[in-house]
C-alpha cells in the first residue's frame, strides 16, 4: 500500500485485486468513505460508513502528506484539544467511555485518531473501529491524565507532556471535568511526575476496543465514595460492526437529539477498596494491560493485542478505498469551489483589512496632528505662563525693596525723634513719678481718715443703741412697779368694802382716775 494512505479497513481476499488496481492506478483519487467488515473473521465487504455527511457542517476536510484526507474542526478556540469537554463513566462492557458534549464528538471520540500536527493543529484521522475512548492514561501520586492515542504508526513514539490532561484522582468523574483540570502552566511537572500506565485496547479479531485505564476502585478511593456502574449504548454508523447493543445511525446526522448518547446508571456499585496507589508503567514494547481479569464483556472469547510486536497489528493499515468516480469528481469540484470562494472571501478580508488599517492609520495620523496642536497650544500657554509669573516676581521683588526703603527711613526718623525727645521724656518721668508718690501718700491718708470715721461711726452707733436698750428696761420696769402697785391698791380696796357687798361709787372715782392715769 502506499505510504501516504491514511485510512484501515478490513477487506475480503475477493476485493482485493480490484482494490490494489484501483489504488496503483490513482493513489490520490479517493474520496472519504471508509468500509467495514465482519467483527469475527474477514470477508466481502457489505456497507461503507460515510464519514462526510457525519460531519458535514462541523470541520473541513485536508490531505495531509503522511495520514492522507484528515478533518479539521472549525469554529473551536486555538486552546482546544480533543477529550475536553465532556466528562467519564465507567462502564461494565466497555471500561471508561468518554461522554462528549461537542456536537462531532460522537464520531470523532469513537472512531479514528486524533493527531496534533504543527501546522494544522489537532487532524482527525478517520478509521473504522469502534472504542470507547481512544486515549493513552498517565498516572501519578494523587493524580490522573489522560491524551489522545495517535495513530498506530505514532502510538509508541509520539508523547507530548502538552497533550495531556491531568486532573485529581478523586476529581476524575466530574460531570464537567475540564472545570477541575490542574492548570495547564504545570502540566509538564505533572507530566514528569507521572508514568504511562495503560491505552486503549484493540482485539486482533474485532473492529471495537475496550479502555481498561486506571482501576475505578482506585477512582473510588480517591474520591472516598462509591459509584455505580452506567450502562452506554453506543451511536455508531451504518456499516459498523462488532459493538453489540449500539444503535445504527444511518441518517439525520445533525440531528442532536438522535446522536446524544443516554448514559444510565446500574445496579452494580464500586465500592472504594485498595487506597490510590501508583501502578506500575507499562514496559517496553507493552502495548496495554486488563487490572481485573479481562472482566469486560465486549472482550469475552476476543484476542486482546497487548504487544507492540504483534503481528496482527502490524498487518493493519490506514488506506482509502475508491468509491464512485462521479460522485468523486462532483465532490472535488465542489471542494475546489469551496476553496476558490473561501480565497476570495480571504480577499475581500485582507482588503477589508487593509482599508480598515487605512483608516485607522489615518485616524491616527488626525489624531497624531491635533494631538501636536494641542500640544503647540499647550506650551505657547505655560510660556505666556512662565512670563507672566516672571514679570509678577520682579514687581513683587521691586514692591518688597522699596518697602524695606521705607521702614529703613521710618526707623532712622524714630531713632533722631528719640534723641531729640530723651531730656523731655526724662523730666515727664520724673514728674510722673512724683505725681504718683503723692498720690499713693494722700491716697494713704484719705484711707486712714474713712477709717477713723468709720470706727467712730461704729462707735457711735453702739452707744446709741446700748442706750436705747437702757431706756426700754427702765421703761419696762417702771411699768412692772406701776402694775404691781394698782394690784395692790385694787386688793386694799376689796378688803375695805362694805358687807353688802356694794362699792361706794366715790371711791372707783379715783380709782377709774388712777387706771387712766396708768
Amino acid at each position: 500500500m502506499p505510504a501516504q494512505f491514511g485510512r484501515s479497513f478490513r477487506i475480503g481476499a475477493g476485493t482485493l485485486a480490484s482494490i490494489l488496481a484501483l489504488t496503483t492506478a490513482a493513489p490520490g483519487n479517493f474520496p472519504r468513505l471508509i468500509s467495514s467488515a465482519q467483527a469475527q473473521a474477514p470477508g466481502p465487504t457489505q456497507e461503507q460508513i460515510d464519514f462526510d455527511a457525519a460531519l458535514e457542517g462541523y470541520g473541513h476536510w485536508v490531505s495531509h502528506p503522511r495520514l492522507g484526507d484528515v478533518w479539521v474542526p472549525d469554529n473551536v478556540p486555538q486552546d482546544w484539544q480533543p477529550y475536553r469537554i465532556g466528562h467519564w463513566v465507567y462502564t461494565d462492557e466497555w471500561g471508561w467511555y468518554w461522554n462528549s458534549d461537542e456536537d462531532f464528538g460522537w464520531v470523532t471520540y469513537h472512531y479514528g485518531r486524533w493527531y496534533f500536527d504543527r501546522e494544522l493543529g489537532w487532524v482527525w484521522v478517520p478509521n473504522d473501529e469502534w472504542g470507547p475512548a481512544w486515549v493513552n492514561w498517565r498516572q501519578g501520586d494523587d493524580f490522573v491524565g489522560w491524551a489522545p492515542t495517535p495513530p498506530e504508526e505514532f502510538v509508541e513514539a509520539d508523547e507530548a507532556p502538552d497533550n495531556y490532561m491531568f486532573v485529581r484522582a478523586g476529581d476524575l468523574l466530574a460531570p464537567e471535568v475540564y472545570t477541575v483540570f490542574i492548570p495547564y502552566s504545570e502540566r509538564r511537572v505533572y507530566y514528569e511526575r507521572s508514568v504511562i500506565v495503560n491505552r486503549t485496547i484493540i482485539f486482533a479479531d474485532r473492529r471495537a476496543a475496550v479502555n481498561p485505564g486506571i482501576p475505578p476502585a482506585f477512582i473510588a478511593s480517591a474520591s472516598g465514595r462509591p459509584f455505580h456502574y452506567s450502562h452506554v449504548a453506543p451511536i455508531v454508523l451504518a456499516g459498523t460492526v462488532g459493538v453489540a447493543g449500539a444503535v445504527i445511525l444511518r441518517n439525520n446526522f445533525r440531528d442532536r437529539s438522535r446522536t446524544r448518547i443516554v448514559v444510565r446508571e446500574t445496579d452494580r456499585i464500586i465500592r472504594p477498596g485498595e487506597r490510590f496507589q501508583r501502578l506500575p508503567a507499562l514496559n517496553k514494547g507493552e502495548r496495554a494491560r486488563f487490572w481485573n481479569n479481562n472482566e469486560f464483556r465486549a472482550a469475552q472469547g476476543a484476542r486482546p493485542v497487548l504487544n507492540f510486536n504483534d503481528q496482527s497489528v502490524q498487518q493493519r493499515r490506514y488506506i482509502r478505498t475508491k468509491g464512485d468516480a462521479t460522485k468523486f469528481e462532483q465532490q472535488k469540484q465542489i471542494e475546489q469551489r469551496r476553496i476558490e470562494s473561501k480565497q476570495i472571501e480571504q480577499q475581500k478580508d485582507l482588503q477589508q483589512k487593509s482599508l480598515q488599517q487605512k483608516n485607522i492609520e489615518q485616524r491616527n495620523l488626525q489624531q497624531q496632528q491635533k494631538t501636536e496642536q494641542r500640544n503647540l497650544q499647550q506650551q505657547k500657554q505655560d510660556a505666556e505662563r512662565r512670563q507672566r509669573d516672571e514679570e509678577r516676581k520682579r514687581s513683587e521683588d521691586a514692591r518688597r525693596q522699596q518697602k524695606s526703603i521705607e521702614q529703613k527711613n521710618i526707623q532712622e526718623r524714630n531713632l533722631q525723634q528719640q534723641q531729640r525727645t530723651s531730656p523731655q521724656r526724662d523730666q515727664q518721668q520724673k514728674s510722673e513719678e512724683r505725681r504718683r508718690d503723692f498720690e499713693r501718700e494722700h491716697k494713704g491718708s484719705e484711707d486712714n481718715r474713712r477709717n477713723i470715721e468709720r470706727r467712730d461711726m461704729q462707735q457711735r452707733n453702739i452707744e446709741q443703741r446700748n442706750t436705747q436698750q437702757r431706756n426700754m428696761q427702765e421703761r419696762n420696769i417702771q411699768q412692772n412697779t406701776q402694775r404691781q402697785q394698782m394690784q395692790q391698791h385694787q386688793q386694799m380696796q376689796q378688803h375695805s368694802a362694805p358687807s353688802g357687798g356694794q362699792r361706794p361709787q366715790q371711791n372707783n372715782k379715783p380709782a377709774d382716775k388712777d387706771k387712766r392715769n396708768q
